[in-house]
């Protein structure tokens, strides 16, 4: 039910309004909401680039950890997935502090978390890229030049349609997204146990 919703979690209080007005009132027997939608029982919201300034702002948990767990509270049937946001070469210190931020609160909490910036840190070999961008270019420091871009060099030395697959990405390439799409499946696949 890809966008049941409109908007994403940097859009406070909407993302919550519209969570609620979607799953409907709770079910005390089911823990999930009443209605059309009483059968769903995941949601997850991304972020779009609004993750730094929410922590910037100082307004992470007042507008995203804390009616997250607000929500789960309501609605104990449904599982909610947290995510971080993507990367962001250009807010480099407060991007990472905002992500690490969601990270901390989720092992505090033993909260459900789709590691979204993690996803962009690595290439599928393994090898870490420690200022990257969530286009996958990555820097030579926080503010050092343009080294190139992890995505674009692993695809050149491999084949597409064996070891990788084309499809559009937003803001990324496909090996991006391709690595995306593989943590998704095995976290739906984890979550249906």
């Amino acid at each position: 039910r890809d966008y049941a919703m409109k908007g994403d979690a940097g859009y406070f209080p909407d993302w919550v309004n519209n969570t609620r007005g979607y799953l409907g009132q709770a079910n005390p027997a089911t823990g999930r909401g009443t209605g059309t939608n009483e059968a769903v029982n995941v949601i997850i919201w991304s972020w779009c680039g609004q993750v730094s300034g929410k922590f910037t702002s100082g307004k992470l948990f007042d507008e995203y950890l804390d009616p997250m767990a607000q929500l789960e509270k309501e609605y104990p049937g449904v599982k909610f997935v947290y995510m971080t946001g993507h990367l962001d070469h250009w807010n480099d210190a407060a991007n990472k502090a905002a992500n690490q931020t969601i990270r901390d609160f989720c092992i505090k909490n033993d909260k459900i978390l789709y590691d979204f910036a993690d996803i962009e840190c690595y290439n599928p070999d393994g090898h870490f890229f420690e200022f990257a961008n969530d286009d996958c270019s990555y820097y030579k420091g926080e503010k050092g030049e343009l080294q190139g871009n992890w995505a674009e060099e692993w695809q050149d030395k491999h084949k597409e349609n064996i070891d990788w697959y084309n499809c559009k990405s937003a803001h990324s390439k496909p090996l991006n997204a391709n690595l995306k799409a593989y943590a998704a499946w095995w976290l739906w696949a984890k979550l249906a146990g």
